[in-house]
């Protein structure tokens, strides 16, 4: 009967143990979740610029970004001049969402929608990667050509149109 007792005792410590055990999984799990967040402020990898990147929907299942402060346009005037299309190239630079509909595909990974680059005034197809919780890479390829640009994390610019 002892026996008994104490086998249903330290069953019920298994089973608490094992509640405990997948209660703190569910934490570390949240607190990786946190790490994989892409939402803030990122500022370009040669410093000229820093975007703000946002969930595109209420869901948080895509990611687009805007430009919110360059380098060298202080005042905020500077045209998309190199755009291909051109009635867009009088819009001004910042301001401008240039990743837009960036689909969430698995734990850091986005793809698919479109980047654009204001240098070549093109747009190409999306690829975003969270390399850890201050490094992004951002990237356009055109079929199996890629391109990509690892960005940091920064605290919200002194001068913006927000």
């Amino acid at each position: 009967m002892y026996r008994e007792s104490r086998d249903c005792f330290l069953g019920l410590c298994l089973k608490t143990s094992v509640v405990l055990f997948s209660a703190a999984c569910g934490f570390a799990s949240s607190l990786s979740l946190a790490a994989t967040d892409p939402w803030g402020y990122w500022e370009a990898a040669d410093k000229g610029a820093i975007a703000q990147i946002y969930p595109c929907d209420q869901d948080r299942q895509s990611l687009c970004a805007k430009l919110l402060w360059i380098k060298d346009d202080p005042d905020g005037t500077l045209l998309d001049s190199n755009n291909t299309d051109a009635q867009l190239q009088q819009r001004t630079l910042t301001g401008l969402v240039f990743v837009d509909g960036v689909a969430f595909k698995k734990a850091g990974k986005w793809s698919g929608g479109s980047i654009y680059d204001p240098k070549s005034g093109k747009s190409y197809k999306a690829k975003v990667e969270l390399k850890s919780a201050d490094k992004i890479k951002l990237g356009g390829c055109i079929a199996f050509l890629c391109d990509s640009e690892t960005w940091s994390r920064t605290s919200k610019p002194i001068q913006s149109k927000e």
